[in-house]
């Protein structure tokens, strides 16, 4: 027995298509049929069954060795939400899990529109809305904030291409805004952050 774990890569001929470690297997859409590309084996694995995601209706085709059963079975996928706080003076704020399985959490004021890439999704203190968009987003995703800094305040931070060690100071009653993965607050007393979306 066979068991291959394929994980999502992006979109190919207007379908997700999924990547295996294993000699570079890929199950894609070929723009009529499903197929398992590089399969090392006998035969051809194909399915026509015309949907986002091929779960159901495998076969190995122009086999002369051997046959073959398959069983597919759907993992835990990520996928694109959307979101929007139309309630004035109202604060919608989330807490997710990110597509590297990383706890995350956004506090977002009125007027914030945008999206992130999520597992699961936990919402409190709802006067705004989010819904899924349906489509699928990449296991590598990162999201990166928006920060809104108000000092007194010096904070360390991971930067939007992972290179972390930045330094930002901001003075008394001044403001600034840095996009940012990550954020470490070092001399904030009496300043404060907030975050937002870039």
């Amino acid at each position: 027995m066979l068991n291959v774990s394929f994980t999502f890569t992006g979109y190919q001929n207007g379908r997700p298509y999924w990547t295996s470690t294993e000699y570079g297997m890929q199950i894609i859409w070929n723009g009529t049929y499903w197929t398992i590309i590089n399969w090392p084996y006998d035969g051809t694995p194909v399915n026509y069954t015309d949907t986002s995601i091929p779960l159901t209706g495998w076969q190995l085709i122009n086999n002369t060795s051997m046959t073959a059963a398959f069983t597919v079975n759907l993992g835990e996928c990520c996928f694109e939400y959307s979101f929007i706080n139309n309630v004035p003076g109202g604060t919608l704020i989330l807490e997710y899990t990110d597509c590297n399985y990383n706890y995350q959490y956004i506090k977002l004021p009125y007027g914030y529109t945008g999206s992130f890439c999520a597992t699961s999704i936990v919402e409190f203190n709802n006067t705004g809305s989010y819904s899924t968009t349906g489509d699928l987003c990449s296991v590598s995703n990162t999201t990166c904030y928006g920060w809104e800094l108000t000092g007194p305040v010096t904070v360390y931070y991971t930067d939007c291409e992972g290179i972390t060690g930045n330094l930002i100071t901001v003075g008394n009653g001044s403001f600034n805004s840095i996009c940012a993965r990550s954020i470490d607050a070092w001399n904030n007393e009496s300043g404060f952050y907030q975050q937002g979306f870039c």
